[in-house]
């Protein structure tokens, strides 16, 4: 999982003029104007008003939530029973509930068919659509990153006896082939693609970009990989993959975007003057890059810098050519897509949770009590 890094707001004001970011004047209301209901949010953050009716969470659960995240059409929450909910972002019913038994560690694994939670080194899966439980799991390894998933196999990357990418049949629990490394592997894979082009894309902390044929865990490993190049430092943030590339985060202060079928690259960011430890989001024609409390928003076809914005942790979502920023000491920053401008700041205790959506369309967030979505 993509490690975060701070910085105070007391010296933001020092660093926005010295990077030339969008100014913090203002920054944050007086108690008196700050949003205490999701229309009274809607309407500081210019947007209409809610999605679709709130969820009263834990007046129907009887639980808080404990995580909240956005993988495609689905919200998934976890509560504070280590029960799994998945929401139709669209509508804001429920699809399913199920019981994990223990608290996941790492992000939900998202596959064609099936979800996989990680809990250290326990494996639950269950169907994507109905949430049926099909497999309970304890791994004979500790997973050192976060899961992909194709539609029978995991892929992460694994602690013990060795540095290397691990497949796991998420039919029968088979732990199949391997390929080593010789540095760890902390970095969650992606697998994209379709056909003869679809691929598991991973790296390691000692530089290497690989990928490799989509092998099911009951296969023989693979015989040689599709390509390989290399950064010049360590890479820890997950890999993000579009239709046209593969983005690497990396530690020697460049974000690569890399073509995706042949390793190639297709252009370098090089003006964070930092390592990066966090892996970008990619939304429409944008990529956002977070580093050393600032985002830096980046045409995805060239790299060219379209703007960057302190203080800001991370993309949450765009709606109607408005960007919409996570602050790191809480509340989200509006901006126009365009340029940058700082437009609104809204802080709120209702925005205790504010997963990303790179999809658009909607603002979703929480108190861990309810859960809303904005448009």
């Amino acid at each position: 999982m993509s490690r975060r890094s701070f910085c105070r707001m007391s010296s933001l004001s020092l660093l926005a003029a010295a990077l030339g970011c969008a100014s913090f004047e203002g920054r944050f209301p007086p108690d008196s104007s700050v949003p205490m209901t999701a229309q009274a949010v809607a309407e500081a953050a210019l947007l209409t008003g809610t999605s679709w009716e709130p969820i009263p969470f834990k007046l129907r659960t009887g639980a808080e939530i404990g995580s909240l995240e956005i993988v495609g059409d689905t919200i998934y929450a976890v509560d504070s029973t280590a029960t799994a909910h998945a929401i139709d972002l669209a509508q804001g019913t429920h699809r399913w509930v199920l019981n994990l038994g223990r608290m996941p560690t790492r992000p939900v694994a998202v596959g064609s068919d099936h979800v996989a939670f990680l809990s250290k080194s326990h494996m639950t899966v269950a169907t994507r659509l109905s949430g049926t439980l099909t497999l309970r799991k304890d791994l004979e390894f500790t997973p050192s990153s976060d899961a992909a998933l194709t539609f029978d196999t995991l892929y992460a990357g694994a602690w013990g006896n060795g540095t290397r990418l691990r497949s796991v049949s998420i039919t029968d629990g088979w732990q199949g082939w391997f390929y080593g490394t010789d540095a760890p592997v902390t970095s969650g894979p992606v697998v994209a693609g379709a056909g003869a082009d679809k691929m598991v894309y991973f790296t390691s902390e000692d530089g290497r970009v690989i990928a490799l044929p989509p092998r099911p865990a009951s296969a023989a490993p693979p015989a040689e990989v599709n390509w390989e190049t290399r950064t010049l430092g360590r890479n820890s943030a997950d890999l993000v993959c579009d239709d046209l590339h593969v983005y690497v985060a990396s530690e020697d202060h460049a974000l690569y975007a890399l073509n995706r079928t042949a390793g190639t690259i297709v252009w370098k960011w090089l003006d964070a003057n930092c390592p990066l430890h966090d892996a970008p989001v990619v939304a429409g024609d944008t990529v956002y890059q977070p580093f050393e409390g600032t985002l830096a928003a980046l045409d995805r076809m060239t790299g060219v810098e379209k703007y960057r914005y302190c203080g800001a942790e991370r993309f949450l979502t765009r709606i109607d050519q408005r960007d919409y920023l996570k602050l790191h000491e809480g509340g989200i920053a509006v901006v126009d897509a365009a340029t940058g401008e700082e437009l609104a700041v809204v802080r709120s205790p209702l925005l205790a949770f504010v997963p990303s959506n790179p999809a658009g369309a909607a603002l979703v967030f929480s108190d861990g009590r309810d859960i809303f979505s904005l448009r």
